[in-house]
């Protein structure tokens, strides 16, 4: 879905000037070495996580990746910090697995907000098969680079584009959820906070990269499967509903048409 969109993008990109930072972000890296004190707080946040869900033996690596891992950060890129697990060790099932982590993640995310070098931490549970092609990744199990950044690399990032189009696609779903089960107020908060949120990374990417930006481009993917429109309209209606909940049965068949 996501590498189609982007195939006609691609061909523009030369003419973009795609540009990178010089250096890797300085308060994280001296000499592509990572910064002591951050790793070892990365570390303990993503094993204080695994002890309460009881999942060490589960554990294959913590790692960072995204922007902050690669030349092209700047100041909104979030700390993508993936714990990896083999989720068909966990159980068969492997979409129940995701689906629980994916739940585990969102409550965590929207409990925390905890802030290294100016940059908040964001985490996400990742499957240890799932193919995650990104500019860097950095063991912290591990203490080195998995995959070192490259400097003047024009691909896109398409993983990132992806990851970040789908961690906030299900935050939606989380809205339609708690719409559905008549939490109005819940729903209508959670969707101004996933507003301010999209807006915020939108603009950061525009700002720093342009058009290209894994920002902008998980914002157009959203845009294009109709995402942000769900989003708007659940808003909407949930604000609607506060003060009409009488209305419920006709409004309530007007959004799944909408949605």
């Amino acid at each position: 879905m996501i590498e189609n969109f982007l195939k006609s993008e691609k061909m523009d990109l030369e003419s973009l000037g795609f540009t990178e930072n010089d250096d890797l972000h300085p308060k994280f890296w001296q000499n592509q070495n990572i910064n002591s004190v951050f790793a070892s707080r990365l570390r303990l946040i993503a094993q204080n996580l695994i002890e309460d869900l009881d999942i060490s033996k589960h554990l294959k690596d913590i790692i960072i990746t995204g922007s902050i891992a690669s030349y092209n950060w700047h100041k909104h890129s979030d700390i993508d910090l993936h714990i990896i697990l083999d989720f068909e060790e966990i159980d068969k099932n492997v979409e129940l697995v995701r689906d629980f982590f994916t739940q585990k993640r969102m409550n965590w995310n929207r409990a925390h907000n905890i802030i290294l070098g100016g940059h908040e931490v964001e985490i996400y549970f990742q499957d240890m098969k799932e193919d995650h092609k990104t500019a860097g990744i950095y063991s912290l199990v591990h203490s080195k680079w998995l995959q070192k950044p490259a400097k003047n690399n024009k691909e896109i990032d398409i993983c990132a584009v992806k990851c970040k189009a789908e961690s906030i696609s299900k935050e939606i779903d989380l809205i339609s959820y708690l719409f559905f089960q008549k939490k109005y107020r819940e729903a209508y908060n959670l969707a101004q906070e996933i507003k301010e949120k999209i807006k915020k990374l939108r603009k950061s990417g525009l700002d720093r990269v342009g058009i290209f930006s894994v920002e902008n481009l998980a914002f157009k993917t959203l845009r294009n499967n109709e995402e942000i429109s769900k989003l708007y309209t659940l808003s909407h209606q949930s604000y609607d509903l506060l003060y009409s909940q009488e209305k419920f049965e006709d409004l309530s068949i007007k959004i799944v048409k909408n949605v």
